[in-house]
């Protein structure tokens, strides 16, 4: 089966992924909703001007009879360029580290909203590049044939050479191949259609370049053809690494351990290329590590008569001891607006893991309304110091006050 890699085709689901960021930005300004920053423009600014650019690309598609092939993909391109980079600055705006305290209190605050900012985390994987997570993998020490830096020269001088070659002959299917699925696996998804378009009308049925196109298809949302073109390559070529790549990334995606775990076991087994070794083994040891252990658990109450501003975020700290001062051992960051709620800290939520978790811990909880969790606002409600508590399962109940 053969799909067609035009705009005609892939233009719409672009539409819909941006309209899918969309959500995904406001879930997590829902979630991390803070004062304004004093110069330059606000979240609601840059929110409001990739908004803007959205509805630009569906009157681009609206208009694209009236216009040629070329000048249609021309416009296309750059306005979701354009839209791109806003994106990226709505993530900077969201994410700059504030100026204020200590830097420990940054990160503990940091660590709890992550898995809160869960829609905005998704939306950015699936359009900006489908290996977001082993790109940040790729910080962490290298288990298995970790790249020197001579070997990555020497990668870099293979795909330029590639380029190259191919600039000269568009039909040499091994150069399309090479530098479809480094750029997908790099998350250029713009180079990737490239070269997949490339090595389709040079040899559409290769095994590579449908691995490839199944990999873009995983991007903007497709996953029902991407597991159908991964199926017949299979099936043609059971050994097949990037396929299994692929399919192990999807099902890591998906929380599909076994399935994660078998396909990325494969490319570890037939693949001879580094980089796949590399970011396969990243996943399998993502896949098979133990759950975090689960440290405390509780409930965040508001006192009666006590409101939540709105934007505000409610901050929830474990600490050694019953002074509020210093880093603390874990802390979460939970949008307010949810209140009441359950919640639960982990080792995750320990932005420095330093020896065992003490044997009493005392918890506080308190709002942030300004949007910085270095700065504790005058008269913001929180919580007394609840403490000690000596086991994970013993009932806690902070209310706010």
């Amino acid at each position: 089966m053969i799909f067609d890699l035009s705009w005609a085709t892939w233009g719409p689901p672009i539409v819909v992924g941006l309209i899918a960021l969309a959500a995904g930005v406001a879930l997590a300004l829902r979630s991390r909703r803070g004062g304004a920053a004093s110069r330059g423009p606000t979240r609601e600014d840059l929110l409001a001007r990739k908004e803007a650019l959205v509805e630009q690309l569906r009157g681009l598609e609206a208009e694209r009879s009236k216009l040629g092939a070329e000048a249609y993909a021309e416009r296309w391109q750059y306005t979701l360029d354009r839209a791109a980079r806003a994106l990226q600055a709505i993530d900077r705006f969201d994410t700059a580290p504030p100026q204020a305290e200590t830097a420990a209190e940054v990160a503990a605050a940091s660590a709890g909203s992550t898995w809160n900012r869960v829609g905005w985390a998704l939306a950015t994987v699936v359009f900006f590049g489908i290996l977001g997570m082993t790109m940040t993998k790729a910080v962490k020490p290298r288990g298995e044939g970790g790249m020197t830096g001579a070997t990555v020269d020497a990668q870099q001088a293979a795909l330029d050479a590639a380029k190259a070659r191919l600039d000269k002959d568009p039909s040499d299917i091994d150069d399309a191949a090479l530098l479809a699925h480094a750029s997908i696996r790099d998350g250029d998804l713009e180079a990737g259609m490239k070269y997949v378009d490339l090595g389709r009308k040079a040899a559409p049925d290769d095994l590579r370049i449908q691995s490839s196109l199944a990999a873009l298809m995983i991007a903007i949302g497709y996953v029902d053809k991407a597991v159908v073109v991964l199926d017949q390559v299979q099936q043609a070529d059971p050994k097949q690494p990037q396929a299994w790549l692929w399919r192990g990334y999807l099902a890591s995606v998906q929380g599909d351990k076994p399935g994660a775990e078998a396909a990325l076991s494969k490319v570890l087994e037939l693949s001879e290329d580094a980089e796949d070794r590399r970011i396969a083994a990243a996943i399998l040891a993502d896949v098979r590590a133990p759950p975090p252990q689960v440290r405390m658990k509780g409930t965040v109450k508001l006192a009666p008569g006590t409101t939540v501003p709105d934007g505000a975020l409610l901050l929830v700290y474990a600490r050694a001891s019953q002074v509020a001062a210093g880093p603390p051992l874990a802390a979460l960051k939970l949008p307010a607006s949810e209140l009441p709620l359950d919640f639960t800290i982990t080792d995750k939520d320990r932005p420095m893991v330093n020896g065992p978790w003490p044997d009493q811990v005392w918890i506080q909880a308190r709002l942030d309304i300004d949007g910085n969790a270095m700065t504790k606002d005058e008269g913001a409600p929180a919580s007394e110091m609840s403490g000690p508590i000596t086991s994970p399962d013993a009932p806690v109940e902070l209310v706010l006050q």
